[in-house]
């Protein structure tokens, strides 16, 4: 047997084992054993991701909640640190920034001018001239936000002396 690095991608099953067409019909989803607790389900009207957390009663966690943050999520919020798509984006992406007096507070990344659809938001909460909390939103084709990241930052003058990081 191959790892799945080795194998062509023709070879490789999908994440999920369950698909669904919609919530109600991922809900109303039943007979299911404690063997069934953690499978994926796709979720088709929204393309979204569930897993099973509990047979009784049956509970879905969504993946990019409570239960599990893709790592590729948070590899492809790494090309917006600190400024915009890079690597794996369109062309195209727009920048839209908000300031408050000097101090740049929001930065949204879009994927064209017409500003319909995000792809990243920066937000940063400044206390003097210091930023003290950095919060970066990535969102998914439907603008659902898929993982945040919250950085907080901790200063000795004006110089950083450490920072702390929640992903959620």
């Amino acid at each position: 047997m191959s790892l799945h690095k080795n194998l062509d991608y023709s070879e490789i099953h999908p994440a999920h084992s369950l698909l669904y067409a919609d919530s109600v019909a991922r809900l109303a989803a039943g007979s299911f054993t404690v063997s069934d607790v953690g499978r994926i389900a796709l979720q088709q009207s929204d393309g979204s991701f569930w897993a099973l957390s509990s047979v009784s009663p049956v509970t879905w966690a969504g993946l990019f909640s409570s239960y599990l943050i893709s790592h590729d999520v948070l590899r492809s919020l790494i090309h917006f640190i600190d400024d915009g798509p890079a690597s794996g984006f369109a062309t195209g992406a727009y920048k839209v920034t908000t300031y408050s007096g000097i101090f740049p507070i929001d930065e949204v990344w879009y994927t064209s001018s017409a500003q319909l659809l995000k792809i990243v938001k920066k937000t940063t909460t400044w206390t003097g001239i210091l930023p003290t909390t950095i919060v970066w939103r990535m969102y998914n084709e439907s603008g659902v936000i898929l993982a945040t990241v919250t950085d907080t930052v901790s200063y000795s003058g004006l110089f950083e002396a450490n920072r702390s990081r929640t992903i959620a």
